[in-house]
C-alpha cells in the first residue's frame, strides 16, 4: 500500500524513511520529501562517511544512532532540514522495484550471529531470493542435494509488530508505529528498536567464539576472525568497496566497536582499509570493556590477558593515526548530579546506550549539517592540535537544565575512582562543544562554562547552537516530561535540550597511566600471557609515551588517588 505525500513523491506508509524520490526529469532531483531540488550539474560535491559498527554493544548504540538519523527526515514540502542525509545515507534502488529509488544507511555492521535477533540480511526493500543491487548474481556452486538445519527464529519484538501494522491507533487516535515506545524489558535484540532497512551488504554475521578462544587470547582469535570473513567473503573488494565507490567524494569512517571482542577484528580492517585510504581519517568510538573500571585496576592478574588484548588494541590505534574516543562501560558509571535528571538501570544495555548515543550523535552533529559543515578531517585535526594526542574524550550532559554545568557534565571517557565522580576536566588543550536546545540565559550559562575551561587556549574552541534532539518512539522513557518540548513522552515531534563535546585534556592520560601500570605489574611478575617480555616491555613504554603527550607527571603523580 502506498500513500502519494503532498509534495508529489510516492512513499510507502511502514517505513517512508527509506523511499526517497520519483524524478521528475532527468536534469533535476528532489531532496527528501522537501519538496525542493537542485540541479544535478550545480550540486556541490557529497562528502560522505562510511559507517562501522562491530559488536553487540556497539550495535545497541548505532541503532540508537541511527533512529536519530531518520528522525531528521521530514515530510512537509515546506519544511527543509538541517542536517545533509547524503552524508550518511546511501541513494540505491529497491530490488522489488527498480524505478523507485531508496534510502539507506551507508553502514557496515558486524556482530555475532545470535546478537541479530530477528533482524534478516533481507527486507521489504530486498527480499531474499532476488540480488542485491550490486550483486553479481554468480549462483550456487552446488546443484546436488542439500540438507538445511535451521536455529529457531528469534520473535518479533512487540515494537516491530507496531511498525509494521499501519493501521493499530492507540488510545488518543494516533499510528501506534509513532507512539509505541519499547518497554525495557521488551527489548532482548538491537534490532527490536530498529527503525531502518539496511541493504543486504551492511549485515555481516560472524560465528560465536568457542569456549577455548575466551580463555585464551581473544585478540587473536578477533583477528583471524576478520582474516576469514576476507577470505570467504572479499569484505574489503565487495562491501567495502561498493559503499567507497558510490561515493562522490568519501571523507573517511566513524567507527563504534566493542574493544574486548572486536578490537583485533576492527584493528585488522582498519588496517586493510588504512592501505587503501591512506589519507582518509578515522574517528572512533571505543567502548571499553567493564574491568577498565578505575584509574587503580585491581586483581591485574586475573585480567592479564584483557588488559593485554586492550593496551594492543590503543597501541595500534595510535599507530594508525585514528582520533579514539574511548567509552567507559555503563556498568562503571556513577549516578551523581549529572543523572538526577535521569532514571535508568545501568545495567540495561537499552537505556544506556540511548544515553551515550545521544551524546555522542550530538557531539558529532555539525559533520552531517547542511551548511557550516566541517570536515571529518578538520574535527580530527583540532582535536589533535598539539600533535601525539589520538585519543580524545566525550562528555556531556541531558537533559539540559540551568544550573551549575560543572558538577552536571559527565565524562563518558574518564576512569574514575571511587572518590571523585568523574565530571572535571584537567588541562584542556582542544575541544568542540554543542548545545542543543539551549536559549536565553541557557546560553549565558553555557558559554561560562566552556569559556572556563578553555581558560588557557589561545583561543576558544567551537561552540554550536543547534536544535535539540529528537526523541523516536524507540528511545527509552527515561526523562520527566517537563523537561522534553513537544508534550509528554508518549506523544510524538519530543525532543529535549542538551550539551555534549569532544575535547583533548589531561585527563585522557589516566586511561593510559592503568594500562602502563598494569603492564608493569604484569612484566613484574611474570604473569603468563603467551607474549614475550621484550614486547612487553616495549608496549608499556609505548603507552608511557602516549600518557607523556598529555601532561602526565610521573614524580608529582597528578592523577594519583588524591588527586582524583
Amino acid at each position: 500500500m502506498k500513500r502519494r505525500l503532498d509534495c508529489g513523491i510516492t512513499s510507502t506508509v511502514a517505513r517512508p524513511l527509506c523511499r526517497l524520490f520519483n524524478p521528475l526529469n532527468f536534469g533535476r532531483r528532489y531532496q527528501y520529501l522537501t519538496g525542493a531540488y537542485f540541479s544535478f550539474e550545480n550540486a556541490s560535491v557529497m562528502h560522505e562517511i562510511l559507517y562501522i559498527q562491530a559488536g553487540r554493544a556497539a550495535n545497541y548504540f548505532g541503532t540508537h544512532f541511527w533512529n536519530t538519523q531518520e528522525a531528521y527526515f521530514t515530510y512537509d514540502e515546506d519544511e527543509g532540514s538541517y542536517v545533509d542525509h547524503d552524508i550518511s545515507w546511501r541513494e540505491g534502488l529497491s530490488s522489488t522495484n527498480s524505478s523507485e529509488p531508496t534510502y539507506c544507511p551507508r553502514v557496515l555492521i558486524f556482530d555475532y550471529k545470535p546478537n541479530f535477533g530477528s533482524l534478516s540480511r533481507y527486507n521489504a526493500l530486498y527480499p531474499e531470493g532476488l540480488p542485491d543491487e550490486t550483486d553479481a548474481g554468480t549462483g550456487d556452486l552446488w546443484d546436488g542435494q542439500v540438507d538445511e538445519h535451521h536455529q529457531p527464529a528469534a520473535p518479533v519484538a512487540p515494537y516491530q509488530q507496531a511498525l509494521e501494522d499501519e493501521n493499530a491507533m492507540d488510545t488518543n487516535g494516533e499510528p501506534q508505529s509513532q507512539t509505541y515506545h519499547p518497554g525495557a524489558d521488551e527489548v532482548a535484540y538491537w534490532s527490536d528498536y530498529n527503525r531502518v532497512y539496511y541493504v543486504p551488504r551492511s549485515l555481516h554475521s560472524l560465528p560465536e567464539p568457542p569456549e577455548w578462544a575466551k580463555q585464551q587470547s581473544m585478540w587473536r582469535y578477533s583477528c583471524e576472525q576478520f582474516q576469514r570473513l576476507e577470505l570467504d567473503e572479499s569484505l574489503m573488494d565487495d562491501s567495502v568497496r561498493h559503499f567507497t565507490e558510490e561515493c562522490d567524494l568519501l571523507q573517511g569512517l566513524n567507527v563504534t566497536l566493542d574493544l574486548a571482542p572486536f578490537g583485533g577484528f576492527t584493528t585488522s580492517l582498519l588496517a586493510a582499509y588504512k592501505d587503501e585510504y591512506p589519507k582518509h581519517p578515522i574517528l572512533c568510538a571505543s567502548i571499553l570493556p567493564e574491568y577498565l573500571t578505575s584509574s587503580s585496576l585491581s586483581n591485574v592478574a586475573a585480567h592479564a590477558r584483557e588488559i593485554l588484548d586492550s593496551a594492543v588494541y590503543f597501541s595500534q590505534m595510535h599507530e594508525l593515526e585514528c582520533t579514539t574516543i574511548p567509552l567507559t562501560s555503563p556498568k562503571t558509571w556513577q549516578t551523581d548530579p549529572w543523572s538526577e535528571n535521569l532514571s535508568f538501570n545501568r545495567q540495561n544495555i537499552f537505556q544506556t546506550s540511548a544515553i551515550a548515543s545521544a551524546v555522542y550523535e550530538s557531539a558529532t552533529l555539525p559533520l552531517r549539517l547542511r551548511s557550516n559543515r566541517p570536515s571529518l578531517l578538520s574535527l580530527c585535526d583540532s582535536l589533535n592540535i598539539r600533535g601525539g594526542c589520538r585519543f580524545s574524550s566525550l562528555m556531556g550532559t541531558l537533559p539540559f537544565v540551568e544550573g551549575e554545568l560543572r558538577t552536571r557534565v559527565h565524562d563518558f571517557s574518564f576512569l574514575s575512582s571511587t572518590k571523585q565522580p568523574a565530571r572535571k576536566i584537567y588541562d584542556l588543550s582542544a575541544g568542540s562543544f554543542v548545545a542543543r536546545g539551549v536559549q536565553g540565559n541557557g546560553r549565558r550559562l553555557v558559554e561560562d562554562w566552556v569559556h572556563g575551561q578553555a581558560v588557557d587556549l589561545p583561543q576558544l574552541p567551537p561552540l554550536s547552537y543547534l536544535p535539540p534532539y529528537p526523541l523516536p518512539s524507540s528511545f527509552p522513557t527515561l526523562f520527566d516530561p517537563r523537561l522534553t518540548s513537544g508534550g509528554s513522552a508518549t506523544s510524538t515531534n519530543v525532543s529535549i535540550p542538551l550539551v555534549s563535546a569532544l575535547v583533548t585534556s589531561s585527563s585522557t592520560a589516566v586511561l593510559f597511566k592503568a594500562l602502563a601500570s598494569s603492564l608493569d605489574t604484569i612484566v613484574k611478575d611474570k604473569v603468563d600471557v603467551d607474549s614475550d617480555q621484550d614486547e612487553l616491555r616495549g608496549l608499556k613504554d609505548q603507552l608511557w609515551t602516549i600518557c607523556d603527550n598529555y601532561g602526565y607527571d610521573a614524580d608529582e603523580d597528578v592523577f594519583g588517588e588524591d588527586e582524583l
